[in-house]
């Protein structure tokens, strides 16, 4: 029989390469989440978002689950952050939650507790060893070079000044930018939770993380964030 928690886990793999201890993750998924309620979130489709119609057909069909069982494990899988839901001009609609946006919103809600700390070493390993094994051709950390340096067919003494032609936007630029959003919500810093529940406690303010629209939305509905 398939293990469905580490179906769960490969398509986390598939974003991040290996996880280091699957197996502590897997224990804390264990104690978060059902095996039904796994077996929901391997229904949404891998990637893009899937009408509630549609998912409730599914899973009548596939995990024999009616419409007050479907309702009861989509609220709590919304606010565990293993799924995310948007309304749109056609209904409602859910997707699956990355693994970083799960790993971030569990450190949050489970601040002090053993499980908090399983959730966050996971995204302590995601931030640090995970992610310099990305699964892409790509590498995450990587030198860019200046455009022009690349486009132009020249030859460059070693020893060179090179132009970098980006900037750092200065702050009535980004001002300008964060008052077109339609919605701002603001909530602790992951990172610094993290760390201080690893035993490597931050003295920086905490509550300095800005999410927008959507993301936000689903935030302030699960008392993650606030307007």
């Amino acid at each position: 029989m398939t293990d469905c928690y580490n179906d769960l886990i490969k398509y986390y793999e598939f974003q991040t390469g290996q996880i280091p201890d699957r197996e502590t993750l897997k224990e804390g998924l264990q104690q978060t989440i059902s095996e039904q309620e796994v077996k929901l979130i391997l229904l949404i489709p891998f990637f893009g978002k899937i009408k509630i119609e549609k998912l409730a057909r599914k899973a009548e069909r596939k995990l024999g689950a009616t419409a007050d069982a479907l309702d009861r494990m989509l609220d709590h899988l919304y606010r565990e952050a293993f799924i995310m839901k948007q309304v749109g001009d056609k209904g409602l609609y859910y997707e699956r939650a990355f693994s970083s946006y799960m790993a971030e919103q569990q450190v949050r809600m489970r601040q002090g507790t053993l499980l908090g700390k399983i959730y966050a070493q996971f995204w302590n390993d995601l931030s640090t060893i995970t992610i310099k094994t990305l699964p892409t051709k790509t590498p995450y950390f990587r030198v860019v070079p200046v455009e022009s340096t690349v486009t132009e067919k020249r030859t460059i003494p070693v020893g060179d000044s090179i132009p970098d032609a980006r900037q750092v936007l200065p702050i009535d630029v980004i001002s300008e930018l964060v008052k077109k959003q339609e919605l701002i919500a603001v909530s602790e810093c992951y990172c610094r939770l993290s760390e201080g529940m690893l035993g490597r406690e931050c003295s920086y303010p905490r509550e300095t993380c800005f999410t927008f629209n959507d993301m936000a939305e689903n935030l302030i509905d699960i008392d993650l964030a606030r307007r």
